[in-house]
């Protein structure tokens, strides 16, 4: 996937600002989340998938335009800026009518349709490690062996 978004974000900053926009989504007040349910590893994994191929130019550049915002506006990469300043950013690029783009909102709404599925999917889809997201929403677990 990485190689995928190599125009748009560098190989380096990727993951990074790939799993800090899902803990925007998913984040981890009240309960896990995006990053104790792997969240991120799951919509990496989605990313390369055939369906997703006509949207994944739009993530890409919605990564690399936080990214650049985050530099510019803070001084430092978005995966390094506390929640508060990334959910800011992130608020800022997908405004109706102000600074964000329909290309970024579309692009979001594809991450948190992602991130939902990464955080609740079966654990064995990538997402939802150690049943997070089912225990968190109460629902049984399977017990070790069975699922």
């Amino acid at each position: 996937m990485i190689a995928y978004c190599a125009r748009f974000v560098t190989v380096e900053e990727y993951p990074e600002t790939l799993a800090a926009l899902v803990e925007i989504l998913i984040p981890s007040s009240e309960g896990p989340g995006a990053v104790e349910s792997a969240t991120s590893d799951y919509v990496e994994k989605m990313l390369v998938q055939p369906a997703i191929q006509p949207v994944r130019r739009r993530i890409c550049r919605l990564l690399s335009d936080l990214n650049a915002a985050a530099v510019q506006g803070h001084g430092q990469d978005f995966h390094n800026l506390d929640l508060s300043h990334r959910d800011r950013l992130f608020a800022d690029a997908v405004a109706e009518g102000g600074s964000g783009s329909q290309e970024h909102r579309t692009a979001a709404a594809y991450l948190v349709w992602l991130s939902v599925e990464g955080f609740l999917c079966h654990p064995r889809q990538g997402g939802n490690r150690g049943y997070a997201g089912w225990r968190y929403l109460g629902l049984r677990v399977p017990e070790v062996g069975a699922g």
